[in-house]
């Protein structure tokens, strides 16, 4: 009986060791490649079907391979070469597949997807013939010198024609590749470049084993990683320098200033627009200048601990709109904070121009009816909210005044004189009201004001209603004008009501031209509403004989 040395036992030992570490790595290989046929079978691109088929075919020559490991018999052996034969096969036939869909060459590739499958199906059938005819392989068996065994592949014309085949699918698949990278930007080949990369290292250790008789084919740790690497670059890899310069490309172009600070406060990013606003010729004086930026935009440092977004309006007469965010990365830590500040002063001035045209008289400078609501609507409110009441101070009151006859002026004089007389009528206007009243053109010759009811000096009023009378000329047309006050009572009231208050009180005194000045009250809207009243019965009582009219020749 052989005795087995210390020396001996511990080389055998070793041997064990290496092929059960060999082992694992392939399991984990295979768990690793189905895993990642799941998610990619589960992707919403394209792709991720071909891929996940890919992945899973690839697991078959892997199996074999470990199957072969631990072999007793040449059946199990040549059972666990054929799964390594068959399942390249299919490899190969998904790689194609996979490749030509990546590369977007589809053209007529159903038609020769259809050949190649046929073709696939006859290696595969020769392949499993091979216990009839043994025209493809045998798996002889040899005893190690450290007592292990070992199943040695011996090929014969099927597997010559098998390994031309591989050949051939390999030579298409660099090709396709080659013109994919040769066709398209170096920045989007990157990715192809690494697919094409590592199925050539693939390829290379395969061969490498086949010819060296490794007694373990390490080359399947290759197929594992190879698969993996296209599940990655064909899924979910993003080109960062791509990303990168396209991100900067749209940064530095944009209107808005853009500010990126780290979590020191230093500036690392600052667009053009950021730079103009904050004065400086890079981000190093934009730190500098940090404190400034702050004053300018009106934000403190408590701020800055939180997102916010707001308008704001500076002391030259700038309007910027500020967005600050704090960037977090996906565990939720900070890594800096963001600005985007968009200079909308062009289009505030332009909003605030067409606001105020539609809200004035753009002949005067004064709100027109509108506006004067809108205004005095607002005023009434926020006295309303301050507490005040009009029983317990002056109170406030609508005036109402009309210049009589107007549109003779116009034809008269000419359309200039005639704006002359409405400027001066409301220069004249301004003069006897007191600060804080509010002043409208009504429409043509009418006027509005809002004011306190001890706004407006009455006695003023009326000598300079006079004094107007001959702004013309003593010789001239004399102008008339006449005033309506309603008392505001009711600020609940619409302010239009209100306004018409004031006209009624206006109206109740045309024609007259001693009495320039009328008040509303209950008794002039009681005599307004009867005369109102007679006015609509009056063809009524005409028809029904109640009154009868009479023509003096």
């Amino acid at each position: 009986m052989a005795c087995i040395t210390k020396k001996h036992a511990t080389a055998l030992v070793e041997k064990s060791l290496v092929r059960d570490m060999y082992a694992l790595a392939l399991i984990l290989s295979v768990a690793a490649l189905l895993a990642a046929a799941k998610m990619a079978h589960r992707n919403r691109k394209p792709l991720g079907r071909d891929v996940a088929r890919l992945l899973g075919v690839t697991v078959f020559p892997i199996l074999g391979n470990l199957l072969l490991l631990f072999a007793k018999s040449i059946g199990e052996a040549q059972t666990a070469y054929f799964l390594f034969l068959a399942g390249t096969d299919l490899m190969f036939l998904y790689l194609i597949r996979f490749v030509v869909n990546g590369c977007h060459f589809h053209g007529r590739y159903e038609g020769v997807h259809r050949v190649l499958v046929c073709i696939t199906a006859v290696d595969v059938a020769q392949i499993a013939l091979n216990p009839v005819f043994g025209h493809a392989y045998r798996a002889e068996r040899i005893v190690l010198p450290d007592g292990g065994i070992y199943f040695e592949l011996l090929s014969g014309t099927g597997y010559v024609l098998h390994m031309l085949l591989a050949c051939v699918y390999l030579v298409v698949i660099f090709i396709a590749l080659a013109v994919k990278i040769f066709r398209t930007p170096m920045l989007y080949a990157e990715k192809y470049l690494i697919v094409f990369g590592a199925i050539l290292l693939t390829t290379v250790w395969q061969f490498v084993s086949i010819f060296s008789h490794w007694q373990m084919d390490t080359s399947m740790i290759g197929y594992a990683v190879c698969g993996l690497i296209i599940f990655y670059f064909s899924l979910y890899y993003k080109p960062a320098f791509l990303l990168q310069r396209m991100m900067h490309y749209i940064v530095s172009n944009l209107s808005n200033a853009i500010f990126f600070f780290d979590l020191d406060g230093n500036c690392v990013y600052a667009n053009q627009s950021a730079l103009d606003i904050a004065g400086a010729a890079d981000e190093l004086q934009v730190e500098k200048k940090i404190s400034a930026l702050r004053e300018l935009l009106g934000f403190s440092r408590e701020d800055l601990l939180h997102d916010f977004e707001r308008d704001v309006e500076t002391e030259k007469g700038r309007f910027y709109h500020v967005e600050y965010h704090v960037l977090k990365d996906r565990l939720g830590k900070n890594t800096g904070v963001f600005f985007s500040i968009q200079d909308r002063s062009e289009e505030e001035r332009r909003t605030r121009r067409e606001l105020y045209r539609a809200n004035h008289d753009l002949m005067t400078g004064l709100y027109n009816r509108d506006g004067f609501c809108e205004k005095v609507r607002e005023l009434l409110d926020r006295a309303a909210k301050e507490g005040r009441s009009t029983e317990d101070d002056a109170g406030f009151r609508i005036v109402v005044t009309n210049i009589c006859n107007f549109k003779m002026i116009n034809e008269l004089f000419g359309k200039n004189k005639g704006d002359y007389v409405l400027q001066e009528f409301v220069r004249m206007l301004k003069e006897n009201a007191r600060d804080g009243s509010v002043f409208a053109r009504l429409g043509g010759d009418r006027f509005g004001i809002f004011c306190r009811s001890d706004g407006c000096d009455e006695a003023n009023l009326e000598k300079s209603l006079y004094t107007i009378t001959h702004i013309l000329g003593k010789e001239a047309f004399p102008i008339i004008t006449h005033v309506g006050i309603y008392e505001i009572t009711e600020p609940e009231l619409a302010v239009t009501l209100m306004i018409d208050r004031a006209t009624m009180a206006c109206s109740s005194i045309r024609g007259e031209y001693n009495r320039r000045i009328a008040y509303y009250d209950s008794n002039l809207r009681s005599s307004l509403l009867w005369e109102q009243k007679v006015v609509g019965e009056l063809d009524a009582a005409i028809e029904s004989g109640q009154i009868v009219p009479y023509l003096q020749a």
